[in-house]
């Protein structure tokens, strides 16, 4: 029983560096169980074979996703006033694809993120001819982009911080990043 322990904790330990388990299934179902436990989750495991790849880019990148392409089109910013900001602003070019299904766009799969890793979602700016045109919020009947249909606008952020990126993700797991400090 003595000689057990070393070998079980040697299994756990091998299943939380990412290296692969022993070859008994019962040993790969401990280290698998002991893994998605863990706290720090290994570094080298591999994504699986049906993951959707993530790119990165810079200003004016094109991303091509299952259904749309997007573009990093633009960057400013707008500073504070008595009433609000200041704001920071990025815009945003989607085009379905020809093939592709209609389908809603909306400014919720976007988010910014700072050189500290904090994350800000895009408000919604109505009116304001400093954030026109808006990209579409993705709660009208009209930000359903048809086959071959083309939408550009500001993501308005309203922060201080030094922003470094622009991420976009969507359900399906495709994830887009835009460097902004390059």
């Amino acid at each position: 029983m003595k000689r057990l322990v070393p070998l079980a904790l040697l299994a756990l330990l091998v299943g939380c560096t990412g290296t692969p388990a022993a070859t008994t299934t019962t040993t790969t179902a401990k280290a698998t169980t002991t893994a998605t436990t863990s706290p720090t989750p290994s570094a080298s495991r591999t994504p699986s074979a049906t993951a959707a790849p993530s790119a990165v880019m810079g200003m004016g990148g094109t991303a091509k996703t299952k259904a749309t392409d997007y573009t990093l089109t633009d960057y400013k910013e707008i500073p504070a006033n008595d009433t609000w900001g200041p704001w920071q602003l990025v815009k945003v070019r989607g085009c379905r694809h020809a093939d592709a299904e209609p389908a809603p766009t909306s400014s919720s799969l976007f988010h910014v993120q700072d050189a500290s890793g904090g994350r800000y979602q895009a408000s919604y700016i109505v009116g304001d001819s400093d954030f026109a045109p808006a990209y579409p919020s993705g709660n009208e009947p009209e930000d359903v982009l048809q086959p071959g249909e083309c939408v550009e606008g500001w993501l308005p952020y309203e922060t201080d911080a030094t922003l470094v990126a622009l991420v976009y993700a969507n359900e399906a797991g495709e994830r887009i990043t835009w460097r902004l400090d390059a």
